[in-house]
């Protein structure tokens, strides 16, 4: 059963065949900063997954557009990126981003989970963890949703865990040294949050990338 991998921003499939199975993960979100004297950030929220078997029409084409990293920044809150398959028709939702947090004694909460995308078998992925200053320890990344099951949700510093399945990612755990941070692992992981103890304001982890996977399958097991 041949199979292609996607990983690039947006591909073209071009159907050979009628019968496929459309396998995809979203990104994870990213920290929000931890800005201002001796404050702490939630990790960012996990990827979700979803899987559809599609009729599609041989020789025509389909859009493949895979999220990819959601960088985290000093500024803003990044959610994650979405995977989809001809635009709206199997969708896999990114992690939401943690939100800047900011002022002395800030901990922060993290971002939630993707919601159910669209598909056949949807996914959820785990929530981010919330930030503990007074540790001081910053909130680790929720998990990504595996192909057989919704990502862990992140409890305190504690990453959340992949999903069942294949291809879930790990989120960041959450760290308590300025300066550092720990992204999501590939794949739809949410990064961890950031701590700092004065200045300069600190990024947390990103978010990882998606994943596209499409199987062309023979007709007694597609879709009539």
């Amino acid at each position: 059963m041949p199979v292609i991998t996607y990983t690039a921003t947006t591909t073209n499939l071009v159907a050979k065949t009628r019968h496929h199975r459309v396998r995809l993960w979203g990104g994870g979100g990213a920290s929000g900063a931890a800005t201002g004297n001796v404050s702490a950030s939630g990790g960012g929220g996990g990827g979700g997954y979803s899987e559809s078997r599609r009729a599609l029409t041989p020789g025509s084409t389909y859009a493949v557009a895979v999220g990819q990293v959601a960088t985290a920044t000093t500024s803003s809150q990044v959610n994650g990126n979405p995977t989809t398959f001809n635009s709206t028709d199997v969708v896999a939702n990114g992690g939401t981003g943690s939100t800047v947090t900011s002022g002395a004694g800030g901990s922060g909460t993290g971002g939630n989970g993707a919601a159910l995308g669209t598909g056949d078998i949807r996914y959820t992925g785990g929530n981010g963890g919330t930030a503990v200053v007074g540790t001081p320890l910053s909130g680790g990344g929720g998990g990504g949703a595996g192909s057989g099951g919704n990502g862990g949700n992140a409890t305190g510093g504690g990453s959340g865990a992949a999903g069942a399945g294949v291809n879930g990612g790990a989120g960041g755990a959450g760290v308590s040294v300025t300066n550092t941070s720990n992204a999501g692992a590939n794949y739809g992981g949410g990064g961890s949050g950031a701590y700092t103890s004065g200045t300069p304001d600190r990024a947390g982890g990103s978010g990882a990338p998606g994943l596209a996977i499409v199987d062309w399958l023979p007709p007694m097991l597609g879709i009539s």
